[in-house]
């Protein structure tokens, strides 16, 4: 049910997402994201070791809004390992 909430969030909006929206989606996916330099977040799955892990920007604030093209690689990384988020959540 998380999985499916966050990805039709992310689909429908993702040209007006906000910082803090976008992070409390992949941290209840499970992802943990940890600050980089110039306002860019890192985030990877502990249950998807194949996964490398990957960024977006969140600009000034968590109150900025992401990139469009920010979220569309979230949502082609959430695609891509739907099985393994699912099977984590518990879904």
């Amino acid at each position: 049910m998380k999985y499916d909430k966050y990805r039709k969030l992310l689909y429908e909006r993702q040209s007006n997402l906000k910082c803090r929206e976008v992070l409390k989606a992949l941290s209840d996916l499970g992802f943990r994201i940890r600050d980089a330099k110039g306002g860019h977040k890192l985030y990877r799955h502990p249950a998807i070791p194949s996964f490398p892990g990957s960024n977006f920007n969140c600009g000034h604030s968590t109150g900025d809004q992401v990139k469009q093209n920010y979220i569309k690689n979230i949502l082609s990384v959430i695609d891509e390992y739907e099985t393994e988020l699912k099977e984590a959540l518990g879904e």
